[in-house]
């Protein structure tokens, strides 16, 4: 996936992206504000002098340390600052009910080496605590040291006041820090599920797929379907919508391919069910009657027949009935009620579909009804589900594979293409079904 597929994707999905992000955050701000508790700070700093004795004879030698010995003895009185010694001593001053664990991991020590400062912090959930702990490290660092080494050289800067504020949890910090973790979240999410989801989702990923001409792109009809009847045609009774402009499109694309070649017999299957085949070959049927066509529609599907509810026709008797000898063609055919337009229905539902259409019968019936009908449009089953499509396939002057885009999966339509590939039929190309609709194009075509 390139880039500008990505951005693609984030666009698409946008409102997914911005409702985590939202709940990421919200959900931040009620644990900053109610769940966690507020952390106070209080701070002393020190430095440490030059070497002070106790006797004033020592004071003569105060002039032989430098700022580099200075430096040197900070971190030794750093550490000093959290040995058990000063702790103990902080404990027994200060009375609090601390061990020294616990009492260690409230201290902060910070130093620099172009100083002789030792800042210390003290953080716990009572400010009055962290401003007596802060105050009386100072204090015993400064008395312990000078017990342990005889000098006096800490000097107490300045004592901790009591903190007014929480230092912890900032809210400011949280909210942007789950902005933009639920920012990155909430798009790795969204990555991923496009990564795992194999549904083909629109045309420039089906032509990455398969090179296949894609004939034509029908858009949903649901809402020009107001009734919602399970037989709505709508190339009949929305002769001026979008879906109905759809068809003409690649009515119109088909008749140019009949140009090169001589294109009667076009098989219309798909790479699994309830991909829309038997209502878009129905309203195909019924756009190119309507140009003066003599056209059939031949329902092959003998497991789960179609053709005869969207026309609201009786399927006692059909094609079943002429390939088993039967019946014959004359007794079968059926009028659609719009002329030019022919329909054989399945008919009763056999035991061997397969074998009833790789017969000779079958080959045979289609090219009788090549010298009655400008086009024959036959309804198959999913290709790779059973054999009769493959069969008709190399019956037929051509084959169409109906897709339904946010349906069918890459692996399957792969699949379709390459059976077809290797029984060497000609697939003319790829109907594009439940394709979304351009804004500009519903305005224009809006009745």
């Amino acid at each position: 996936m390139n880039k500008f597929k990505y951005f693609k994707l984030i666009k698409e999905k946008l409102s997914i992206i911005i409702l985590i992000t939202i709940c990421s955050i919200i959900i931040s701000t009620i644990a900053t504000l109610f769940f966690i508790d507020p952390t106070y700070e209080s701070k002393i700093s020190v430095i440490i002098g030059p070497n002070q004795s106790i006797s004033d004879d020592y004071s003569s030698y105060q002039s032989s340390y430098d700022i580099v010995m200075y430096q040197k003895m900070v971190k030794t009185y750093s550490e000093l600052l959290t040995s058990k010694i000063v702790l103990q001593d902080v404990i027994e001053n200060t009375g609090l009910d601390l061990n020294l664990e616990s009492l260690a991991s409230m201290i902060q020590i910070k130093t620099t080496t172009e100083s002789e400062f030792i800042n210390i912090t003290v953080e716990d959930k009572i400010p009055e605590v962290t401003t007596l702990v802060a105050n009386q490290l100072a204090l015993s660092l400064k008395n312990i040291s000078s017990e342990i080494r005889g000098v006096d050289n800490v000097i107490l800067v300045d004592t901790a006041p009591i903190p007014e504020k929480p230092t912890k949890p900032n809210i400011i910090i949280n909210i942007t820090l789950s902005f933009i973790l639920g920012l990155i979240f909430s798009i790795s999410l969204v990555v991923l599920i496009n990564y795992l989801d194999q549904r083909i989702k629109d045309k420039d990923e089906l032509k990455e797929l398969i090179n296949l001409p894609i004939l034509g792109e029908i858009p949903n009809f649901s809402s020009i379907n107001t009734n919602n009847e399970d037989n709505y045609l709508f190339a009949n009774a929305s002769p001026k919508s979008l879906p109905t402009e759809a068809i003409n499109i690649l009515r119109t694309n088909l008749q140019f391919c009949n140009v090169n070649s001589d294109l009667k017999k076009i098989l219309f299957t798909s790479s699994s069910p309830s991909e829309g085949k038997s209502t878009l070959i129905s309203n195909l049927g019924i756009s190119m009657a309507l140009t003066n066509k003599k056209v059939i529609i031949i329902d092959c599907d003998m497991r789960k027949p179609k053709i005869h509810r969207l026309f609201s026709l009786s399927n006692i008797i059909g094609l079943s009935h002429i390939l088993s000898n039967q019946a014959e063609l004359e007794e079968c055919l059926q009028s659609s009620k719009i002329d030019n337009l022919s329909i054989l229905t399945a008919g009763v539902i056999p035991p061997n579909p397969s074998e009833l259409i790789s017969s000779n019968g079958m080959k045979m019936l289609l090219d009788r009804l090549s010298s009655k009908f400008d086009f024959i449009l036959i309804d198959s089953p999913p290709l790779p589900l059973v054999a009769d499509s493959q069969v008709l396939s190399t019956f037929v002057d051509g084959t169409v594979i109906v897709t339904k885009l946010g349906y069918t999966t890459k692996s399957a339509l792969i699949n379709t293409k390459e059976i077809l590939d290797g029984l060497n039929t000609n697939v003319i190309g790829v109907l594009l079904n439940n394709s979304p609709i351009k804004s500009s194009s519903n305005y224009y075509y809006k009745e």
